[in-house]
């Protein structure tokens, strides 16, 4: 599977960028800083390609701010950063050796829930705690986010006060 790049750029910076890249790597676009921040956070990408100023991200990913001149040196970059996240994937192997030890099914629900909890929170913070409101955002019916809150043990009132 090619390494994954985040390109957070306007439509037309991110066409010229893709281009720059060329098909070495599999490419997400995305033009509106909000989602490319919350894509950053939670994606597994290589790197984030992005115009200086763009949005101000959280990421692992080593986040290359480029401009017009540097587009015929990024496909470089890029590549000097995938040999350096291979050379680093034996040392993380290690670290995660112990993963082993559950069977896969019982990881990915592990992961899910602990993934899912965090989402519902996030959602939550950023509605002030209105359920009916985070589920239209989530594209959710309520009865569905009300019954994820209480599986994932997320209460909607910690988030109230904050909406003030």
């Amino acid at each position: 599977m090619p390494h994954q790049i985040l390109i957070a750029a306007p439509p037309r910076i991110a066409r010229k960028l893709a281009e720059a890249i060329g098909d070495r790597f599999e490419i997400t676009t995305c033009h509106d800083p909000e989602r490319a921040t919350a894509l950053a956070a939670v994606g597994s990408y290589l790197a984030v390609v992005m115009p200086a100023g763009f949005a101000a991200l959280s990421t692992e990913a080593p986040i290359l701010h480029v401009t017009d001149t540097m587009e015929r040196a990024l496909a470089e970059q890029l590549a000097a950063i995938a040999e350096r996240a291979r050379s680093d994937q034996r040392t993380r192997a290690d670290e995660l050796a112990h993963l082993a030890a559950l069977p896969y099914d019982e990881y990915i629900a592990l992961a899910r829930a602990r993934t899912t909890r965090n989402y519902l929170i996030a959602l939550l913070r950023r509605h002030g705690g209105v359920v009916t409101e985070a589920a239209r955002e989530a594209g959710l019916l309520r009865e569905t986010l009300h019954r994820l809150i209480r599986r994932y043990d997320v209460d909607p009132g910690w988030f109230r006060d904050e909406r003030q």
